[in-house]
């Protein structure tokens, strides 16, 4: 027979077994899993399939490099800057805790970030940013993560560390991403941040902030010619690809100095949920103003921040379909409604 005291032993060894059990990884495919589930409730279902099946991850290049009770290291291919990523993951009762090491570094030197994940909804509660920090003067002192994040995601992209200005305005989620035929345009399925420089050569940066070192890249066209659209394809289906097709780019910590230095020519949009004077707004005015036809759009625009102006590239869609620019007239649109034809200066 059976004694009441021996059954208690009994069932607190067995709960004492099952919670060893729980605090240890059955495999390699479980730590996966827990990694791929944790990106999908930061980011969204739809955003972070678009993360999880792009470019930039590779399923199969997990590989095990130990498992031990409640830790297990892994090493992830990093696809967008070459080598290979450690990654520890530790079991602490209700919390899992994810440790990311610098490429090619043997573990466990240089921890560059850490999150702690809720095991039971795969939440991130908490992060950490362990890189050290430069002895000596920090040149980046000061400046707030925004302006850096701006900066670093231009020099990653563009490459351009000479430009005149850096202009950052915003656009809500659900906005059209052409907005000059917005009846007929998908729309951004978040809040994107628009990097642009003083001239329409510099360039533009259409992206969102993952929060993790890397952005998702909307290849939005500068300036919406005639002929941007692939043969073949509405303007919504393009745009639709647009909005469904962003590329996860890793950003790169970059040369301070000219992060500095760009971070100095940032021209950012007072409001930066809703900017209260837009693109739209500037060539409804101008358009008024000017009496425009049919046969003239909006080519290109340029916030210029300091002095609240948008510059506006007119172009004429006939001209355009004989093979030249079309361009007919450049202006600077203030939200006072005061228009400069700087054709006329």
């Amino acid at each position: 027979m059976i004694s009441e005291s021996s059954g208690v032993a009994e069932t607190k060894i067995s709960n004492q077994v099952e919670s060893e059990k729980s605090l240890t990884w059955s495999s390699m495919e479980e730590a996966i899993a827990f990694y791929e589930n944790t990106l999908i409730q930061d980011l969204g279902e739809d955003l972070a399939s678009i993360s999880l099946d792009g470019e930039f991850y590779e399923r199969d290049s997990w590989e095990l490099i130990e498992n031990s009770g409640d830790t297990i290291i892994l090493t992830l291919k990093n696809v967008g800057f070459g080598g290979r990523n450690v990654v520890e993951f530790v079991k602490e009762g209700e919390y899992t805790t994810l440790t990311f090491f610098e490429v090619d570094t043997p573990y466990p030197e240089n921890p560059i970030s850490r999150r702690k994940v809720r095991n039971s909804d795969m939440v991130t509660v908490s992060q950490e940013d362990l890189r050290p920090v430069e002895s000596g003067e920090d040149l980046l002192t000061g400046y707030s993560a925004q302006e850096i994040e701006y900066a670093r995601a231009w020099l990653e992209v563009m490459g351009n560390k000479d430009v005149e200005e850096l202009n950052v305005s915003f656009i809500a989620q659900g906005e059209p991403i052409n907005a000059y035929e917005a009846e007929d345009s998908a729309t951004y399925p978040e809040d994107v941040v628009v990097l642009s420089g003083k001239i329409m050569a510099d360039g533009m940066v259409v992206y969102s902030s993952n929060g993790d070192g890397t952005i998702n890249l909307y290849a939005v066209p500068s300036h919406w010619q005639q002929g941007v659209v692939p043969e073949g394809q509405t303007m919504l289906e393009y745009t639709a690809t647009i909005a469904n097709k962003p590329t996860v780019v890793p950003i790169t910590v970059g040369d301070d100095q000219e992060v500095a230095t760009l971070i100095e020519r940032e021209r950012i949009s007072q409001d930066a949920d809703v900017a209260s004077f837009t693109e739209e707004d500037a060539f409804a005015l101008l358009k008024e103003q000017e009496d425009f036809n049919e046969d003239l759009a909006l080519e290109y625009a340029t916030y210029h921040a300091d002095e609240n102006y948008y510059e506006l590239v007119i172009v004429s869609k006939s001209l355009q379909s004989q093979g030249g620019s079309g361009t007919v007239g450049i202006y600077h649109v203030y939200e006072d409604g005061t228009i400069v034809d700087t054709y006329a200066d």
